[in-house]
């Protein structure tokens, strides 16, 4: 887990980044189970896999889900800032997670950028190697720069969650790991290398680089014809 408290995720449309969101809060819950923990969703470009959609499950753990507007319009697609989002921001005795959408839909944080630099983040991108916008080098370079120029936060670290939606298997995984760690990512070091609890035993003769680690995702999110 990182060292700061307030924690940004961004990530480009695909990368697998709401997945990451609720199992990330749901393990700072677990490690901490007293503290104040909050998910704050300011992702308004995705309309169909949203962390606000899964409010109720977080909330039953203990975990706080401020969404913009958080009234009778918090579906809805407003780049608005609560002043709940706010004082979240400014709660330094909270562990709070700000999700954002890739490229344009990070410019909501430039409302935040002031009390977000005062406070000091850890600003984690998604990236999941598979997606046509980011499956080179060249192209996943572009995402930090055009994430950061609209966010007006700097990205401190990759988080790599290579995936096929439901057709991932241990090998998409691996593959992914395998293509990124030749990919020169300095500024922007891999953190966390994301797969199912169940793919565990099949990826542990992968030798990590130094600083990195596995996160175990857990399936949270049920796609449209699921439910």
């Amino acid at each position: 887990m990182s060292n700061s408290n307030l924690i940004i995720v961004s990530g480009h449309l695909g990368s697998g980044k709401t997945e990451f969101c609720l199992n990330y809060v749901t393990q700072l819950k677990k490690r901490a189970p007293e503290s104040v923990v909050a998910l704050c969703d300011l992702d308004f470009i995705n309309p169909y896999f949203r962390s606000r959609r899964h409010k109720e499950y977080l909330n039953g753990m203990g975990i706080e889900v401020v969404t913009p507007e958080d009234r009778e319009i918090s579906m809805a697609d407003m780049p608005s800032i609560s002043g709940r989002i706010k004082s979240m921001v400014l709660d330094r005795g909270a562990s709070v997670v700000l999700e954002v959408g890739g490229d344009g839909g990070a410019i909501v944080l430039g409302h935040l950028s002031e009390f977000i630099y005062q406070r000091g983040f850890s600003h984690y991108m998604v990236l999941n190697l598979n997606r046509p916008d980011t499956n080179s080098y060249d192209k996943a370079a572009e995402m930090v720069r055009l994430i950061e120029k609209s966010s007006k936060t700097a990205v401190s670290d990759i988080i790599l969650n290579n995936h096929l939606m439901g057709e991932t298997t241990a090998e998409t995984v691996r593959e992914g790991y395998l293509l990124a760690s030749e990919m020169p990512f300095t500024a922007t070091p891999l953190k966390y290398i994301c797969a199912a609890g169940d793919m565990m035993d099949k990826l542990k003769d992968i030798k990590l680089k130094e600083n990195e680690e596995w996160f175990e995702l857990k399936r949270v999110l049920r796609y449209a014809h699921e439910v």
